[in-house]
């Protein structure tokens, strides 16, 4: 997890496990989930997406996301025990838990939000 003053990026390493090569592009949906099950979908960066080809046994292709972690009891706060992510073009999701810990500062009406997910590969 890379870190600046407010805020943390999470970055997933994707692997091509197939025997084909395959072209990815665009933003994956990204989606925390708390304990109590309350889903926040996280918006899109303004970044643009550009394709990424992923040749068998491949893992240079990536998801990058940004938090706002908060340890202020005033802040209205979201604890994500998982993220749930599905590919651009897909419907199978992936579900990973959440194990930075922590509350991140909840922004989920905000019109630029400091918690968002970047195109695949960026």
């Amino acid at each position: 997890m890379e870190q600046s003053k407010y805020q943390q990026s999470v970055t997933v390493r994707l692997t091509n496990h197939s025997k084909r090569t395959c072209t990815l592009k665009g933003f994956p949906g990204v989606q925390l989930v708390s304990a109590k099950g309350e889903r926040w979908d996280l918006a899109r960066s303004g970044a643009r997406p550009d394709p990424i080809t992923l040749k068998p046994g491949d893992d240079i292709a990536h998801i990058k996301f940004t938090v706002m972690p908060t340890t202020d009891p005033g802040t209205k706060s979201f604890v994500p025990r998982d993220v749930v992510m599905t590919l651009p073009d897909e419907t199978k999701q992936i579900t990973l838990p959440w194990e930075y810990g922590g509350a991140i500062v909840e922004q989920s009406g905000a019109t630029h939000p400091g918690t968002f997910v970047d195109p695949i590969g960026l």
